[in-house]
């Protein structure tokens, strides 16, 4: 039986076929193709209602996957990178906060919050 595949590795594999066929949104170089993701970031802050707005997140999506294609890594790689790497840091977030005698965190101001991220991020980048 074959696995389902995800949906970062079926945009990877629909981008590949075009690709094969010679449509391919890989521009020359990196830059070209990240302008793609900004247009479609611009898109998304344009979207008139939440359902023109789901699909523009969608294109939003799939040009980073096109983005990552083009660097030459896989999506889902670096995606599990990023997770790993926001849990460690939210961690530190939750040990810094729990050090200073706050047990919770749903009390705080954004600007507290920031304040615990920008520590919790230099304090996992001074350990890694």
């Amino acid at each position: 039986m074959e696995q389902e595949k995800s949906p970062l590795q079926r945009a990877m594999e629909v981008q590949l076929c075009a690709a094969a066929a010679g449509f391919d949104w890989r521009a020359p170089a990196l830059p070209q193709v990240l302008d793609k993701v900004i247009e479609e970031v611009q898109e998304v802050r344009e979207a008139p209602d939440a359902i023109q707005q789901q699909e523009e997140l969608g294109d939003l999506l799939f040009a980073v996957v096109n983005a990552v294609r083009c660097a030459g890594y896989q999506p889902g790689a670096l995606l599990d990178q990023a997770s790993n790497k926001f849990a460690r840091r939210w961690e530190q977030v939750q040990a810094v906060a729990a050090s200073r005698g706050q047990q919770t965190l749903d009390n705080l101001s954004e600007a507290q919050l920031a304040a615990l991220w920008f520590e919790a991020k230099r304090l996992t980048k001074s350990s890694a």
